[in-house]
């Protein structure tokens, strides 16, 4: 999907879905069936609306070259239905001038890449919330404190990868 695509995931190539989302239609009127595949059963419905809602303020044909209409935004296709807590969602944008505060022992004139910097975050992050925060399971059907297997980190490249991992084995 070009909402996917534009981050060039596996080298995808926006342009390629644009094409064949203009020209197919709803009812298949010519070249083909359009199909709107924006349910979705792996998140909360807390994540999607946070998602939903930055999407909305920056995304249009100017900037991801795809209008974010009722029609992109991700719709809650269930799967959460048990945990009936409203949580939270948490946007972090970082500083580019790399004036965040880790608690950590290097000095803070340490000059830290930006993917350094926001691993350093991340793995702060974690820490605070794993055996403190409390998670729905759903086989137990109760609550539990967090684990690290509760966490998944989504990725834009293999170097970031490789850069939190030194990050987490240092830390």
């Amino acid at each position: 999907d070009v909402k996917q695509s534009i981050y060039q995931f596996r080298l995808a190539e926006p342009r390629l879905f644009l094409q064949k989302y203009k020209e197919f239609t709803p009812d298949a009127n010519g070249t083909g069936m359009k199909i709107d595949l924006n349910r979705n059963f792996r998140s909360r419905s807390e994540v999607l609306d946070s998602t939903n809602y930055v999407f909305e303020q920056v995304m249009d044909e100017g900037v991801g070259e795809i209008d974010y209409d009722d029609k992109a935004s991700l719709k809650y296709g269930e799967g959460y239905n048990e945990d009936k807590r409203q949580l939270e969602t948490e946007l972090v944008i970082f500083d580019e001038q790399g004036n965040e505060s880790y608690d950590d022992d290097e000095t803070d004139s340490e000059a830290l890449e930006k993917s350094q910097r926001e691993a350093r975050y991340i793995i702060k992050r974690i820490k605070e919330m794993v055996g403190k925060e409390q998670v729905y399971d759903a086989k137990t059907k109760s609550y539990r404190d967090m684990r690290y297997s509760d966490i998944v980190i989504l990725m834009r490249s293999m170097r970031w990868a490789s850069d939190l991992a030194e990050e987490f084995k240092a830390a």
